[in-house]
């Protein structure tokens, strides 16, 4: 997905191991994978090309597959919920949360940069899924 671009899942859509690269906000900084509605999942390699937003504004969305984009910065928001187990690899990218959905992490993640959530809930289901050098900032949520 070019910056500008979306791709949009809804209604229950599973999605295989398609590698998918994506770049900067999406349609109006909705995101560049948004899930519109339902539950839906996406199970290939995702690789940022530039900060990249991904929302959920309903339901659940499920990323299975790693993401990766040395130094590039993920923002992943919206209120429906993100369950991300792949690792995220971006080196000393930075984690973002914002928007009333939860975030879930499970995979095994390597990046440094620091984490900050701005609104809504991040959830951390293991150990080590912040990152071992990542600083973990929490913005004004209430």
């Amino acid at each position: 997905m070019a910056s500008g671009a979306a791709l949009q899942l809804q209604g229950g859509i599973s999605v295989g191991a398609e590698a998918l690269t994506l770049s900067g906000d999406g349609v109006t900084s909705t995101g560049a994978l948004r899930n519109i509605s339902g539950n839906n999942s996406y199970a290939g390699a995702i690789t940022l090309n530039a900060a990249t937003r991904i929302n959920s504004d309903s339901g659940n969305l499920t990323l299975s597959g790693g993401i990766s984009g040395a130094t590039r910065n993920l923002t992943v928001g919206g209120d429906g919920n993100t369950m991300i187990s792949g690792s995220i690899a971006t080196t000393t990218g930075t984690l973002t949360k914002d928007g009333a959905g939860t975030v879930t992490l499970s995979g095994n993640n390597t990046y440094t940069g620091a984490t900050t959530v701005n609104s809504g809930t991040l959830k951390a289901a293991a150990a080590g899924v912040l990152g071992s050098t990542s600083s973990v900032v929490v913005g004004n949520c209430g």
